[in-house]
């Protein structure tokens, strides 16, 4: 299997998200981030997602 990680294989992240049942749920696949996925890039994505659900997080 093409980009196969060592630490969290695409299949099992896959097989969890799809049998995630909640209503929101987002999966953001980071090409090259290996298994940090994209750490450095993401934090105004996470505060976003938590502003918009009236949570706040400690800094």
């Amino acid at each position: 299997m093409r980009n196969q990680g060592t630490d969290s294989p695409p299949s099992t992240v896959y097989a969890a998200f799809n049998n995630y049942r909640a209503q929101d749920r987002t999966m953001t696949v980071w090409p090259f981030g290996d298994h940090g996925g994209g750490c450095g890039s993401n934090p105004p994505v996470q505060l976003s997602w938590l502003r918009e659900r009236g949570l706040r997080p400690e800094l």
